[in-house]
């Protein structure tokens, strides 16, 4: 039994030659399992992928530059429909700006995290990508 782990372009792939590899999905977690020949099943490693939780994609990729209030500007913009861009501005520049941030935790969560797990994967990053 041989295991090769490969990481490239922040994804990780594990090639086993010689085994079955079966793959099981809870909450963001993968647990890869190794059945080696007698049948029984071997744990090989247990890690989160490349899932950045709400709160922290939140604050630390919409809240901190200029080009993530952008991002949710332009998010809030397609998604509010009749009301004016100014109020729109204000309201993104008013969600960074507070202290307490559960407001902007939850308009995230309701704009970005599509599968409602509590975390933002990289297709739900973009998912709102705009050509202007």
């Amino acid at each position: 039994m041989k295991i090769v782990m490969i990481s490239a372009l922040s994804f990780e792939v594990f090639i086993i030659m010689e085994t079955l590899l079966a793959v099981s999905y809870s909450s963001g977690t993968k647990t890869f399992d190794v059945i080696s020949d007698d049948g029984s099943s071997l744990p090989v490693k247990e890690y989160r992928s490349h899932l950045i939780p709400v709160k922290r994609y939140a604050i630390h990729k919409i809240c901190r530059t200029f080009e993530g209030k952008q991002y949710l500007y332009r998010t809030m913009k397609s998604k509010f429909c009749g009301i004016g861009l100014t109020f729109t501005s204000h309201f993104v520049m008013d969600l960074c700006r507070s202290q307490h941030r559960r407001l902007l935790i939850k308009w995230v969560k309701e704009l970005f995290d599509i599968d409602r797990d509590g975390y933002i994967s990289h297709y739900e990053k973009n998912l709102y990508l705009f050509d202007e």
